[in-house]
């Protein structure tokens, strides 16, 4: 007897959840049609978007050739007898943002570095060495011994 009561109970429980789980569908039959004015204003809408990532990726374009165009130009520079002997490491720290800004700095760069090479050059010290004199001419037995053991 218990067990056909626990069985009612289970069976009007299970009945009770379905009801409750029970999705009611939408009729399908019915679709939403939309005015022209409507269509026209949807299909501008999603063409404006287009053009504008379409402007956005031809303007970043025409950036990335501008800038290729003024590193060329710089290399180009870079090459000439004005700028002989300057590492190539100098371009990348140019400012490409136009073609007067990117002259600027490489003859700034270039200046900085000619400096750098004047004051760490060897100097020398004493007096200069007349010209036409032969230093080999007056020398003593011992010292052309010494060149001679030395092969010189």
């Amino acid at each position: 007897m218990e067990q056909n009561n626990v069985e009612n109970i289970f069976n009007e429980e299970c009945l009770n959840n379905s009801e409750e789980n029970t999705v009611i569908e939408p009729d399908v039959n019915k679709e939403k049609s939309f005015s022209q004015e409507e269509v026209n204003r949807i299909v501008s809408e999603r063409l404006s978007k287009e053009r504008t990532k379409m402007d956005k990726n031809l303007s970043g374009r025409e950036e990335e050739l501008r800038i290729k165009e003024l590193k060329l130009n710089a290399r180009e520079l870079l090459s000439q007898d004005t700028y002989n002997n300057f590492p190539r490491q100098v371009l990348d720290f140019l400012d490409y943002s136009d073609e007067k800004s990117m002259n600027n700095s490489l003859s700034g760069l270039c200046e900085i570095i000619r400096e750098d090479r004047i004051s760490h050059a060897p100097k020398f010290y004493g007096i200069s060495p007349v010209e036409g004199v032969d230093i080999y001419e007056e020398t003593d037995p011992e010292a052309e011994q010494i060149m001679k053991d030395w092969g010189l």
